[in-house]
C-alpha cells in the first residue's frame, strides 16, 4: 500500500447561475412562474411588473391628466434610456444563457400524467375542487373525544399512518417505536382501544386493516333490521370473497331466505370500502393555462393565453443609472439578473408555444372527435421536430396546461403510449379506455363483459391487447369488474 499523485481530465457539465434560472423558469407553471416573478420585483428595482387590472382601478379622467402632464416631459428621457439599455444588452447578449446550448441534461422524474381530464373551464383559470383533508377532519373528531394524553399521541399516530382510502398501513409495533421517539412507552392493548375508536368516527372504518373489517365497523351504526345487520356482517367478516365469486351458491350455504339474503346484500353494496376516497387534498387544486387552442379558418391554433414576458419589463430609470459610467456594481448586478430573468421568461413562452403548435398538428383529430381519436405521441418525437432534447420537452410540458373546448387538459395527456394493432398501425392507450368505456357503457346489465371478452372484442376490432392490460385500464376509469357490475345491476 502507498500513495500517488495522478493526473487526470474530464469534461462535466456546469451548472451556472444563468442555466440554473432558465431550467427553474422553463419548469415553472403558470401560477408558480407568476409567483417567483413578484418576489423577483420585490427583490430587483430594475424589473417592473404590470398588474393586468390595475387600469380598472382609475378613471378614464384621471389617466388622460396623467398622460398629458407627463408625456413631453418623459418622451425624451425614455427614448434615450431604450436606447441605452439595448446597447447594453447587445454588450452583453453572449452572456445569456441559451437552453438548446444545455439540452443533454437529463431529467431522471418524468411522472406519469393522469387518466382523467382536468376540469373543463374555458375561463383563464380551472380549480379542480376536492374535499377537506381526511386527517385533518378525523384529528378534529379526536378533539371532540373524551381520552387521556397518552391516548390522543396513540391516535394521532395512527391517523398518521393512514392511507389515503382510510387503511392503516402501520402495524402496532410501527406506532410503538414512534412513541419510543417521544420517550412515550405503550402497550399493544392500549394502541387497539385507540384504533376501535378511530374506527368508529366518522367516515367509519377508517382505521381498519382489512376490507372485511372495514365493512364491519360501518355495519354496526347502519339503519337496518337486526336480521339483516347480522347476516351482513357474517357475510363480510367470513363469506366476502365467495359473495364476489358465487352468491348463489353463498345464499345456499347459509340456507336463509331469499329476501332475507338480497337485503343484506344490499346493505353490503350500500357500503364503502375506501371511506376515504371521497376526502381529497387539504386545498383545491386551481391550476392557469399557458396555451389556448382555438379554431381559424377550418384549422385548430395554439397561442400564449398569458404572456408574462410582455408584462415583465426593464425600469427605464435604473436601466439608464446601470449603463453610466461609474455605476454602482450593484446596480451592474441587479442589471445582469434583469436580463438574464427576461430571456429565461422568453425562452419558457417560445419553448411552450413550438411544442404546443406540434401537439396541436398531431393530435387535431382529438379536439374534432374525442379522446378515442388520440394518437399515439412520444416526446422524442416532439423533440426531433422543435430540434430540443428531450429532457427539455419533459421540463416544458411538466404542470403545464392548455385550455382547449373540450376542457383544461395538462400537456402530459396528449402524450399517451401507442400499441400495435394487426394492421400494422398503433392506437394510443387514451383511445382504448375511450373504446373500453363506451363498451362497457353499452353492454347488458344482466350479462356484463369480462376483461378477456372485452381484450376479444377489442381483437376482433384489430387492436391487440391482453387481459391484463384491460383490466389496468379499467382500474385507471375506475370501472369495477363484471361480478360487481352484475351486482350492482
Amino acid at each position: 500500500m502507498k500513495t500517488s499523485l495522478n493526473l487526470s481530465t474530464r469534461q462535466s457539465l456546469a451548472l451556472t447561475p444563468q442555466l440554473r434560472l432558465a431550467i427553474r423558469i422553463l419548469r415553472h407553471s403558470a401560477l408558480e412562474l407568476e409567483a417567483e416573478l413578484a418576489q423577483s420585483v420585490e427583490a430587483n428595482p430594475l424589473l417592473e411588473l404590470d398588474d393586468p387590472d390595475a387600469g380598472d382601478q382609475n378613471t378614464a379622467e384621471e389617466g388622460a391628466e396623467n398622460i398629458n402632464e407627463d408625456l413631453d416631459e418623459n418622451a425624451k428621457d425614455q427614448r434615450d434610456a431604450i436606447d441605452s439599455a439595448t446597447d447594453l444588452a447587445e454588450d452583453t447578449a453572449d452572456a445569456a444563457p441559451d437552453l438548446h446550448e444545455f439540452e443533454d441534461f437529463s431529467d431522471p422524474d418524468w411522472a406519469e400524467f393522469p387518466a382523467g381530464n382536468s376540469g373543463a373551464s374555458g375561463d383563464s383559470f380551472a380549480e379542480v375542487a376536492s374535499d377537506p383533508d381526511l386527517k385533518s377532519h378525523l384529528a378534529a373528531q379526536v378533539d371532540c373525544l373524551r381520552l387521556n394524553p397518552l391516548e390522543r399521541l396513540i391516535a394521532a399516530v395512527l391517523i398518521d399512518g393512514l392511507s389515503d382510502d382510510g387503511r392503516l398501513l402501520i402495524d402496532d409495533q410501527a406506532v410503538i417505536e414512534a412513541l419510543a421517539l417521544c420517550g412515550v412507552t405503550v402497550a399493544c392493548p392500549e394502541i387497539e382501544v385507540v384504533r376501535l375508536h378511530l374506527l368508529r368516527l366518522d367516515p367509519a372504518g377508517c382505521g381498519a386493516r382489512s376490507a372485511p373489517e372495514c365493512l364491519a365497523a360501518q355495519l354496526h351504526d347502519a339503519a337496518a333490521d337486526n336480521s339483516e345487520r347480522e347476516l351482513a356482517l357474517r357475510i363480510v367478516t367470513e363469506h366476502l370473497q365467495q359473495l364476489a365469486t358465487a352468491p348463489e351458491q353463498l345464499r345456499r350455504q347459509l340456507d336463509v331466505a331469499d329476501a332475507l339474503f338480497n337485503r343484506a346484500c344490499s346493505l353490503i353494496r350500500s357500503l364503502d370500502p375506501y371511506p376515504g376516497r371521497r376526502f381529497g387534498a387539504s386545498t383545491a387544486a386551481i391550476v392557469r393555462p399557458d396555451l389556448e387552442v382555438y379554431r381559424e379558418r377550418e384549422r385548430w391554433q395554439v397561442r400564449l393565453l398569458t404572456s408574462m414576458r410582455q408584462r415583465l419589463r426593464l425600469s427605464h430609470h435604473y436601466a439608464n443609472l446601470a449603463q453610466q459610467r461609474g455605476a454602482d456594481p450593484w446596480i451592474k448586478g441587479r442589471f445582469q439578473e434583469a436580463q438574464w430573468l427576461l430571456r429565461a421568461v422568453d425562452q419558457r413562452e417560445s419553448t411552450l408555444l413550438a411544442v404546443g403548435r406540434v401537439i396541436v398538428t398531431h393530435q387535431n383529430a382529438f379536439f374534432d372527435f374525442g379522446a378515442q381519436a388520440m394518437r399515439p405521441l412520444s416526446m422524442r418525437e416532439v423533440a426531433d421536430q422543435v430540434g430540443m432534447h428531450e429532457s427539455t420537452i419533459s421540463r416544458a410540458v411538466a404542470g403545464k396546461y392548455l385550455a382547449t373546448p373540450r376542457g383544461v387538459l395538462e400537456l402530459r395527456q396528449f402524450f399517451p403510449v401507442g400499441l400495435a394493432t394487426s394492421t400494422g398501425g398503433q392506437a394510443s392507450s387514451t383511445a382504448i379506455q375511450a373504446l373500453l368505456r363506451s363498451m362497457i357503457e353499452a353492454e347488458d346489465a344482466a350479462k356484463p363483459l369480462s376483461d378477456q371478452a372485452l381484450a376479444n372484442a377489442l381483437g376482433a376490432q384489430g387492436m391487440r391487447v391482453a387481459r391484463r392490460t384491460i383490466a389496468k385500464y379499467r382500474d385507471e376509469l375506475r370501472i369495477p369488474p363484471s361480478s360487481e357490475r352484475l351486482r350492482r345491476a
